[in-house]
This record gives C-alpha cells, sequence and structure tokens, in this order.
C-alpha cells in the first residue's frame, strides 16, 4: 500500500483551515456584497450574445456538447475513479479524487460567491 504525500495533507488541512475560517469571519457575504452589482450588469449586457449564438443548431454540434457535458461531470468522475483503483492506478486514482473534490468545491464557491442571475 503507498503512503499518501505530505503535499495532499498540508492541501487538504488547508481546505479544511479555510473552510473553518471563512465560516466564522462569514467571508461569503462580504464578497458576494463586492462582487454581485459587476456580475449581474456582465451577466444582463452579454444576454444578447448568448442567445445570438444559442439560436445557431446543428445536430452534430447538439451530440457533441450534450456528450461533452456527460464526461465533465461529477456522475462520470465517481463511475470512473472505481475503474482506476481496480486497475493498480492507486496513485492516479488519489490524485484524481482530490482534483475533482477541489475543483467541485471550489466551483460552487464561486457560485456561491458570485450568485449571478440566470439570464
Amino acid at each position: 500500500m503507498e503512503s499518501i504525500p505530505g503535499w495532499q495533507v498540508i492541501f487538504l488541512g488547508g481546505i479544511a483551515t479555510w473552510i473553518v475560517f471563512s465560516s466564522i469571519l462569514n467571508v461569503t457575504q462580504k464578497l458576494r456584497s463586492l462582487t454581485q452589482p459587476w456580475v449581474s450588469h456582465y451577466v444582463m449586457s452579454g444576454t444578447s450574445i448568448v442567445l445570438k449564438i444559442q439560436k445557431y443548431e446543428h445536430r452534430y454540434l447538439d451530440a457533441f456538447f450534450s456528450g461533452l457535458s456527460c464526461v465533465v461531470s461529477v456522475p462520470f468522475y465517481t463511475a470512473f475513479l472505481p475503474l482506476l483503483f481496480w486497475s493498480g492506478h492507486c496513485k492516479l486514482a488519489r490524485q484524481m479524487t482530490l482534483l475533482m473534490a477541489f475543483c467541485d468545491y471550489m466551483g460552487n464557491c464561486i457560485k456561491d460567491v458570485v450568485s449571478a442571475p440566470r439570464a
């Protein structure tokens, strides 16, 4: 069995420390009050461009982007990671698990802080 590298332990400890301190200091609400007006303006000003792009339809592009959205989703990785462990790539699977957890956490934090309106 492989040992866990020290940088991974430090990284996870840093994430846990950030969660505790940001909860105590109410960082999310402070950041949201700074970023939300700018983001709301940016979303509303770009809505017309997005609507023009979405009007362009092609069945191959629709199929491509539909498949791509499945491949980059959390359910795909939760189904894919056990295959790495079972095939003996434990180090890669552990690193991908940490990467997935970090990206999922950061993405949700950014969505929570920004609170952008849906156009």
